[in-house]
Parts: C-alpha cells; structure tokens; sequence
C-alpha cells in the first residue's frame, strides 16, 4: 500500500508528526514541475501517479516491495484507488 497526499497549498503531512508515518509521498500545487496545475486540474493527479510509479520501481529494485509490484508495473494492471478526505 502506497499513500500519497494531493493539495494545492504547502500543507505536508511530513510536517506533521502525528501523520508522517503513514503517507509515503505529498504532491503539492505550489511544487515545481506541477504548478500552476492545482485540483482539480487533471495535471496535478497525474502528477501523483507519476511519483507513485517512481517510488514503486525504486522501492521495488531495493526489495522494499515484493516482486509482485513490479510485475503489476510491467503490465499496466494496477488498483489505484482514491480517497478524498476534507
């Protein structure tokens, strides 16, 4: 399981103690490479799915994540599904 946060300001879950251990990245609107695209442009969102492939295959090679996760990578069949929280 891989949790992302999606916002549009500068809110990070990693500056927050009592949340940083459960999210594995943050895409924020202000970050460069994704401004000015913020939710609900599609471009954000595609943003996160790019840093979600990444952190898969990297963590993957380091054997951070079973085999399996790749070969879903490799063949496309991924479940990503999405929770809207506030």
């Amino acid at each position: 399981v891989v949790i992302g946060a999606i916002t549009n300001g500068r809110g990070n879950p990693f500056d927050m103690p009592s949340i940083s251990p459960y999210f594995d990245f943050c895409i924020s609107g202000e970050d460069e490479g994704v401004f000015p695209k913020r939710k609900p442009d599609r471009g954000i969102y595609e943003a996160a799915l790019r840093r979600y492939r990444d952190l898969v295959l990297v963590e993957t090679k380091n054997g951070s994540v079973g085999d399996s996760a790749l070969r879903e990578e490799e063949d496309n069949d991924i479940v990503l599904n999405w929770v809207h929280v506030g």
